[in-house]
């Protein structure tokens, strides 16, 4: 019985490396390819593996997956930097509504870097993207841009929905926040309109 027992185990590590060996060589996925999973200690084979399940999570439309594979691309974590790779895959997040996506897309598009120049309205885009998910650093980076561009009604509406979501018993939101109080004047094109 015992001898039974120690055949099957032994088949199952021949089986679980034989089909390692498979997964590594997969084109589709540059992080496996040529990998020398022998000299992996404990923790970075778990990375390994961690690293699989979010690539294929992130093809089945999992945000979080997406997000942290676009991460690893822009990062060169696991694998090459491919900026090209990562835009895909922030986009693919944020349109699954992962927020961090939108905002970092934000972030990509809103001034000129090794991802190209910069686009103020793809960026003003992504950013609204997560503030109407009542995301509030979103809804307050949406705000400050508006408020740049001297749209102040606009930036006054963004700062009012984050501030009801940060305060929701304040019945003056305007009491609570300068801010408000501040773009208010500069809609009505008040004296007291400079940033404090």
């Amino acid at each position: 019985m015992l001898k039974k027992k120690v055949i099957f185990i032994s088949l199952c590590v021949i089986f679980a490396f034989q089909g390692r060996a498979q997964i590594s060589s997969t084109p589709d996925m540059p992080f496996m390819r040529n990998l020398p999973l022998e000299e992996k200690g404990s923790d970075e084979d778990a990375a390994y593996w961690n690293m699989m399940w979010y690539f294929k999570l992130a093809e089945y439309g999992d945000p979080k997956s997406q997000f942290v594979v676009a991460r690893a691309y822009e990062k060169g974590q696991g694998i090459a930097v491919n900026l090209e790779q990562a835009l895909r895959y922030y986009k693919l997040a944020a349109q699954n509504h992962h927020d961090e996506a939108a905002m970092r897309l934000g972030a990509i598009y809103a001034q000129d870097s090794a991802w190209g120049e910069a686009d103020p309205d793809q960026a003003l885009f992504w950013y609204e993207y997560a503030a109407q998910n009542n995301y509030v650093p979103a809804q307050l980076k949406v705000s400050a841009l508006y408020e740049a561009r001297q749209e102040y009604q606009k930036s006054y509406d963004w700062m009012a929905r984050a501030m009801r979501i940060l305060f929701p018993k304040a019945k003056d939101l305007e009491a609570v926040s300068g801010d408000l109080v501040r773009l208010k004047s500069k809609i009505k094109g008040g004296s007291d309109a400079t940033p404090s």
